[in-house]
C-alpha cells in the first residue's frame, strides 16, 4: 500500500464524524484534501531547496569575487606601473620611439611588444581604455610586422597573423614610403590595427608575462 493510501486510511480511522451513509463521500473529500496538502508540501520543500541552493551560490560568488579582488590588489601592488587585465600578462606604455627602439625598450623591461593583449580584441579594448585613452594616445606600436617579407605579417613571437590582427578598414595598405610595422590606432577607429612606417616615433605597448609565484 502506497503512502497516499495509508495516509487516507489513517485520516478515515481518526475521523469521528464519518457516518456509514456518506463514508464514500467523506473518503473522497478527505483524500482530495490530503492530495492538495501533499502537493503543496512537496512544492514548498522544492522551492525551499532551490532557494537554499541559490543562497549558497550567491555566497560562493561573493566569496570568489572577494578573493579575486584581493588577488588583483596583491598582484598590482607587486607590479607598480603595469596594467594587469588578468589574461596572464602585464602591460605598460613606453615612447615615443621608433618601432625597433620601442621593441628594444620592452625587451629591456623583461618583455616585448604586445602580442597576446593585441590578439584578443576584448583585452585590447580594456588595455586601450586603461592606458591609451587617459593619455590621449592615438597611435601605439604593437608586436606586429611584415619587415621580413612584404605582406607576410607576423607577430614578434613568431606566430602568423590569421584573424587576430583586427585590422581597420582597408588596412594594411603599405601606403607611401612603405609601412611594415603594426600599431593600434585611435579610439575613433575602435583601437583597430594599422600599418605604419617603422621609423615613425610613436608610443608603444609593452607586454610581459605575469609571474605570480611567491618569491623564494
Amino acid at each position: 500500500m502506497d503512502f497516499r493510501k495509508i495516509t487516507c486510511l489513517m485520516a478515515l480511522i481518526l475521523s469521528q464524524r464519518i457516518s456509514h451513509s456518506d463514508a464514500g463521500k467523506k473518503d473522497c473529500s478527505i483524500c482530495s484534501t490530503i492530495d492538495d496538502y501533499i502537493e503543496t508540501e512537496v512544492s514548498r520543500r522544492i522551492s525551499s531547496d532551490i532557494f537554499e541552493q541559490l543562497e549558497d551560490l550567491k555566497r560562493a560568488t561573493t566569496a570568489n569575487a572577494q578573493v579575486l579582488d584581493y588577488l588583483t590588489q596583491e598582484i598590482c601592488s607587486k607590479y607598480p606601473g603595469w596594467y594587469i587585465p588578468l589574461n596572464g600578462y602585464q602591460y605598460t606604455v613606453v615612447g615615443p620611439l621608433s618601432w625597433q627602439a620601442a621593441r628594444e625598450e620592452c625587451q629591456r623591461l623583461g618583455g616585448d611588444l604586445a602580442v597576446h593583449g593585441a590578439q584578443d580584441y576584448q583585452i585590447r579594448l580594456k588595455i586601450s581604455y586603461a592606458l591609451l585613452k587617459p593619455r590621449s594616445i592615438d597611435y601605439t606600436w604593437i608586436g606586429l610586422s611584415d619587415a621580413e617579407e612584404e605582406g607576410a605579417w607576423e607577430w614578434v613571437d613568431g606566430s602568423p597573423v590569421t584573424d587576430h590582427a583586427h585590422w581597420n578598414s582597408h588596412q594594411p595598405d603599405d601606403h607611401g614610403e612603405g609601412q611594415d610595422c603594426g600599431a593600434i590606432w585611435s579610439e575613433s577607429r575602435d583601437y583597430r590595427s594599422d600599418d605604419g612606417a617603422c621609423h615613425y616615433k610613436a608610443y608603444a605597448l609593452c607586454e610581459k608575462a605575469l609571474d605570480i609565484l611567491p618569491d623564494h
